[in-house]
């Protein structure tokens, strides 16, 4: 049973219909400019074609993958679910996952400074083919240019913030262009939003967003603004720009906007999180659909099974700490992970610690290890227990038994008398 739902879901994964970014509705603005006044530079004054890919680099290099930066939140974009960037001085950034590791971002392009019309045929991690042009074309870094990142609010309304401030085009001067890409947390939104952009000549840039497949640039929303910023229109070819210059720009603030529709947001909790193994666990989906319906659950336990039930019971044979990973997705392929690190802890039972005797005459005392979990597995106050018996020379005289009982320090004194006999013990 358990292959033909892993058989149904990676069917489902394959043929799916995938969410598409000439669907996102773009929309226009202009709002206030405001620039970052901290985060992480990145790059120098001298910057130039450089992948900023490396959280150990921050001057940036020649590779084009690596673990990349933290967006901060888990960011929806096309379908799939992202959680780390890269960045190239050329204006864009690409979208990456950590599950990857050191793999995590791929900015691999045929032309750093056009990375919306870039394809290829044999690419090995087409995922991470996501990207965003805030104004994508040769750039160099000058005096006072800089590219910074930051992510600000708190949840669920956190941004991500990349800037770049007083770029030029390569070989030229006269120049600065300032512009933001920005993430939106809440609904997975994408905004571009323009400082001054100043050109001492005419020129243009790629704006826009792209997505697999990497084989044909098909997956793309991108501006075009011969007509204006403000009265721009979708391109009809990933390679298409926005024109520039000293009488068409952009007024201080203009913000391009492209949402995509709201995701489900997966969330769970677990009865209970601790206990003795064989642990039976209920598990209890509490995700949020977007747009459109929940149509599947994917649970993985950390113990080597899974289910596609919505509220799953599972049993835990073995002890352990084990983390919990739930995906869902809804009508139109759009997914969310929620991962809870070290969610269930089942403990071995059946054991127990060092126990002691101790004779005084015919009287015994024993002692063991403290306890310091109750029935369930929860921690508890330590606390120490005994058994004692008062006995007699003679075989068949009485004996007595008292249960077991916690006293809270070892040296304290417990008093039993047996006939007319006292005895005293010390714990």
């Amino acid at each position: 049973m358990k292959k033909v739902i892993a058989i149904l879901w990676l069917v489902f994964l394959i043929f799916r219909l995938p969410a598409t970014l000439p669907d996102y509705t773009f929309s226009y603005s202009v709002e206030t400019w405001q620039a970052l006044s901290s985060g992480t530079i990145l790059g120098n004054e001298s910057s130039d074609d450089q992948c900023f890919v490396n959280p150990d680099a921050p001057l940036g290099g020649s590779s084009t993958y690596n673990a990349g930066f933290p967006i901060g939140f888990d960011f929806s974009f096309d379908g799939q679910i992202y959680d780390r960037f890269g960045a190239n001085a050329n204006g864009w950034i690409g979208l990456g996952k950590s599950a990857y590791g050191s793999f995590a971002v791929d900015l691999r392009s045929s032309s750093l400074a056009s990375p919306l019309d870039y394809t290829t045929d044999s690419h090995p991690r087409e995922d991470r083919l996501a990207r965003i042009a805030g104004f994508s074309r040769d750039l160099a870094a000058q005096t006072g240019a800089s590219i910074t990142y930051n992510t600000i609010g708190s949840a669920p309304n956190r941004i991500l913030i990349v800037q770049w401030l007083n770029y030029r085009r390569k070989s030229f001067s006269g120049d600065s262009f300032n512009f933001q890409i920005r993430l939106h947390e809440s609904g997975s939104g994408i905004s571009v939003i323009f400082g001054q952009m100043l050109s001492s000549g005419i020129t243009g840039g790629q704006v826009g967003i792209r997505a697999m497949p990497a084989n044909e640039a098909t997956n793309f929303a991108n501006r075009t603004t011969a007509n204006g910023w403000a009265a721009s229109l979708p391109g009809t070819a990933a390679g298409n720009i926005a024109s520039l210059s000293s009488t068409n720009y952009p007024a201080l603030g203009t913000t391009f906007s492209w949402q995509g529709a709201n995701n489900p947001i997966a969330a769970f909790s677990a009865v209970p999180v601790s206990g003795y193994a064989p642990l039976s666990v209920q598990f209890s989906d509490q995700s949020q659909p977007g747009d459109y319906p929940i149509i599947s659950w994917n649970w993985v336990f950390g113990d080597g099974y899974g289910s596609s039930a919505q509220n799953p019971l599972h049993i835990y044979q073995n002890a352990g700490t084990y983390t919990v990973n739930l995906t869902v997705m809804d009508s139109q392929g759009n997914q969310h992970t929620e991962t809870r690190q070290d969610y269930i802890a089942a403990s071995a039972s059946g054991t127990s610690g060092q126990a002691y005797i101790q004779m005084q005459g015919y009287d015994a005392h024993i002692t063991w290890d403290p306890i310091t979990t109750d029935e369930q597995g929860q921690p508890m106050q330590p606390e120490y227990y005994f058994l004692y018996f008062n006995g007699s020379q003679n075989p068949e005289g009485d004996y007595y038994f008292l249960a077991p009982s916690p006293i809270p320090l070892r040296n304290t004194s417990i008093m039993a008398w047996a006939g007319a006999r006292h005895t005293c013990f010390t714990g």
